[in-house]
């Protein structure tokens, strides 16, 4: 069976595609419900309080690693690049790195102004730094009366390949649909 690790939350997806997967995140209360979820539901998915700038697995141990919803704009460059490196430490030869994510740009050029419905938010942009490479976007709950802000980082299909390829995998990219990428890094 192969195997793959997945730094975000695509675990059970995984799974039931055959792979035999261990789930990481930084935060240990997400680690604990994922494994209710697995438990409740009969996945054998394990899971790990991890940092995937730091993994404790030993090199070459997967035959792929995912990040997928969309990681990126929680991440500084500095921090993907370190997770790229590790991402390649782990990997099997020919092992594939599997990314999905929203381009940013894109979606700044063509829907600034744009507010989204992300039930049960509406959420617009209210300031861009283009100097940090940073929007920060409102969400609104009017169903309950509440608000808050979001600061994301800006990401660029052409910045995920350049550092996949400065790492050394070979990159293959697909849009799907107007904003959302698919990149797949191969050892």
């Amino acid at each position: 069976m192969t195997s793959a690790v997945a730094w975000e939350s695509p675990t059970f997806a995984l799974e039931n595609l055959g792979f035999e997967v261990i789930g990481i995140d930084v935060q240990e209360e997400l680690v604990e419900k994922a494994k209710e979820i697995a438990k409740e539901l009969g996945y054998k998915a394990e899971f790990r309080v991890m940092d995937a700038k730091k993994p404790d697995f030993p090199d070459g141990s997967f035959d792929l690693v995912a990040l997928l919803g969309n990681p990126l704009p929680h991440l500084s460059v500095y921090d993907f690049d370190k997770i790229v490196q590790e991402a390649f430490r782990v990997l099997k030869p020919n092992g594939a790195l599997f990314l999905e994510y929203a381009d940013w740009v894109k979606l700044l050029h063509q829907g600034y102004r744009d507010a989204l419905v992300e039930d049960p938010f509406i959420s617009f942009h209210v300031s861009i730094n283009t100097v940090k490479g940073q929007v920060e976007r409102l969400f609104i709950n009017l169903e309950k009366g509440y608000f808050f802000k979001v600061r994301v980082n800006v990401w660029a299909p052409w910045i995920v390949e350049f550092i996949l390829r400065k790492v050394g995998f070979e990159v293959e990219m697909h849009y799907l649909g107007t904003f959302n990428v698919v990149t797949v890094g191969r050892r």
